[in-house]
Formats: C-alpha cells, sequence, structure tokens
C-alpha cells in the first residue's frame, strides 16, 4: 500500500480533487486533515499560509498516473505531491485497497 501526501489551499478544493481520485480509482480513499500553518520560500520571500492536507490510499502502481492526474487538476503552480510505501499493516485493509483500485 502506498501512501500520498498532498496539500490544498483549502478545504473545498481538497474535497473537490480527493472525490475525483476515488470516482478515477486512483486510490481507495483519501483523509482530509483540515487547517495546517505552513511556512516556507516561495519566489524570494518566506510566506506563512494557511493549507489543508489530503492523504490518499493506493497502490505503487497507480502512483504515476495519481500524481500526474494532480499535477493537471491542482491549483498550484508546484503541488506538494509526496508519497511512500507503508511496510506492514493491517492485510485486510491493504486487500480492500487493492480491490477498490482494480482498473
Amino acid at each position: 500500500m502506498e501512501f500520498v501526501y498532498i496539500t490544498f489551499p483549502n478545504q473545498k478544493a481538497a474535497e473537490a480533487l480527493g472525490k475525483k481520485l476515488v470516482q478515477q480509482k486512483l486510490c481507495a480513499c483519501v483523509n482530509i486533515i483540515p487547517k495546517m500553518t505552513s511556512i516556507y520560500r516561495w519566489k524570494g520571500k518566506v510566506e506563512k499560509g494557511s493549507e489543508v492536507i489530503l492523504l490518499a490510499k493506493t497502490q505503487k502502481k497507480l502512483l504515476k498516473k495519481l500524481t500526474s492526474f494532480v499535477l493537471k487538476n491542482h491549483s498550484y503552480d508546484v503541488p506538494c505531491v509526496l508519497h511512500w510505501s507503508a511496510k506492514s499493516g493491517n492485510k485486510d485493509y491493504s486487500d480492500w485497497i487493492q480491490q477498490e483500485t482494480k482498473t
């Protein structure tokens, strides 16, 4: 199972893209975590803003397609799309992820 971490400017944007990711079977599930404060450098200036985290669960073979979909549909110029693998966990949950992302 793979986790994909994506940030958004607000809840509405995260929900809209999260729904599309699940509908397209690019992931089985997303969790949206509201109200994160981000401090970052952008175009030479240190900025501070509020963001929302979307955490998607998918399978490794879909990472490239999922990332491409996010890059095409995200409002940011340079969206944060990071992923990592789960080394172990609930096998039934991992099986569910596999089943829900079958194409």
